[in-house]
């Protein structure tokens, strides 16, 4: 399996868990008890991911030949998060994790 891609979780502005991988961004589409389907953010892409329950990929599917990845958004949407999680569980004061 040395093809499997590199997926990394955020979330975005709404607080839900999105996946990155390759530079395209995937929301939850689906969740059942084995499998969760994750679908490309640009509705008009017909690609989609599945992993499992414990979020370890299983499959990539679809083309993503209609648009454009944006890296520069995926890192702008994990810096975000990473600075979100840091207010939340740390008492160091917001400006200063801003500076940082």
């Amino acid at each position: 399996m040395s093809n499997t891609p590199t997926i990394t979780f955020s979330q975005d502005k709404k607080g839900k868990r999105v996946i990155a991988c390759d530079g395209y961004e995937y929301h939850l589409n689906k969740s059942c008890s084995k499998v969760k389907y994750w679908r490309c953010k640009n509705r008009l892409c017909a690609a989609v991911i599945h992993t499992d329950i414990n979020d370890q990929f299983k499959v990539r599917k679809g083309d993503r030949a209609n648009h454009l990845s944006s890296p520069e958004h995926i890192e702008i949407l994990s810096f975000k998060s990473n600075i979100k999680q840091r207010v939340v569980t740390e008492a160091t004061p917001s400006g200063r994790i801003y500076d940082e």
